[in-house]
């Protein structure tokens, strides 16, 4: 899932400037030039930018559209389909990662009281040791081990 989120931030990265682009295109002196439009660039750059190498015009073209203004057919409907499904990955990563600490914290509880500790202190340190340990492992080592290259 983070190999998937992390293509996708190569593809549509945060750091265009699409303020810029859509200066070009509100110019005065452009529009009266008959020059394309950036609907004729962002078609041109869709495929480049799918490649992972786009100008970042393709991307600020589909920004300034909204969700019910696409179609089947409509250029954007790929960035919509990969940027917000990277997203969703991202976003699910994240509550995957909570569901398993919660249902950690639940195992540990039944381990600890089978064990049966010969008071409630001991039965309790043990507890909060044991979720410390799996919870640490899980939230913080896995993360980095799932974002480090490893090649």
């Amino acid at each position: 899932m983070k190999a998937i989120e992390t293509v996708n931030l190569y593809r549509y990265p945060a750091t265009v400037n699409c303020k810029g682009i859509y200066s070009i295109f509100d110019d005065p002196l452009y529009t009266t030039l008959d020059k394309p439009s950036l609907e004729y660039y962002a078609t041109l750059d869709q495929s480049v930018t799918v490649n992972k190498q786009g100008t970042g015009m393709y991307m600020c073209y589909c920004k300034t559209k909204s969700l019910a203004s696409l179609g089947s057919g409509s250029i954007c409907d790929e960035y919509f389909n990969q940027y917000l499904g990277g997203e969703a990955i991202g976003e699910l990563v994240t509550v995957v990662i909570t569901v398993i600490n919660i249902i950690i914290k639940f195992i540990c509880r039944i381990l600890i009281s089978w064990i049966g500790y010969a008071t409630l202190t001991a039965d309790i340190t043990a507890y909060m040791i044991a979720v410390y340990i799996t919870t640490f492992f899980n939230t913080a080592i896995l993360l980095l081990l799932a974002d480090a290259s490893l090649s």
